[in-house]
């Protein structure tokens, strides 16, 4: 068997805080992205927050999670949300201008604005 460093990946997000890296090793957890020096998967997050749980609310029920890593994590996907924004308004330049205008839809606009 090789090193441990081929079977982990870490990710690193830059952004809100100094470089957050999110820890990922198949041999622990299935390679589930988590907080780093947790066992708490990246996803509990989104799953919390959907149903309503604040940030906040979702550090205490994980004490060894930060609120600086969570609001990274959470500025991460937006930014990643507003990167397939632009580039589905990028493609969707060379449509005819009914599409654009949202004409396939009903008349009204949906989706990126």
């Amino acid at each position: 068997m090789n090193s441990a460093l081929e079977y982990t990946r870490d990710v690193e997000l830059k952004g809100a805080t100094p470089n957050l890296v999110l820890h990922s090793d198949p041999r622990s957890m299935g390679g589930v992205k988590r907080f780093p020096g947790t066992r708490v998967p990246v996803s509990y997050l989104f799953a919390d927050m959907a149903e309503g749980v604040s940030i906040e609310e979702f550090c205490r029920r994980h004490s060894r999670v930060k609120l600086e890593d969570c609001r990274a994590i959470v500025n991460c996907a937006m930014e990643l949300v507003e990167l397939r924004e632009e580039r589905a308004i990028e493609r969707g330049a060379g449509r005819s201008p009914s599409r654009q205008a949202g004409n396939r839809h009903g008349g009204r606009n949906v989706g990126v604005k």
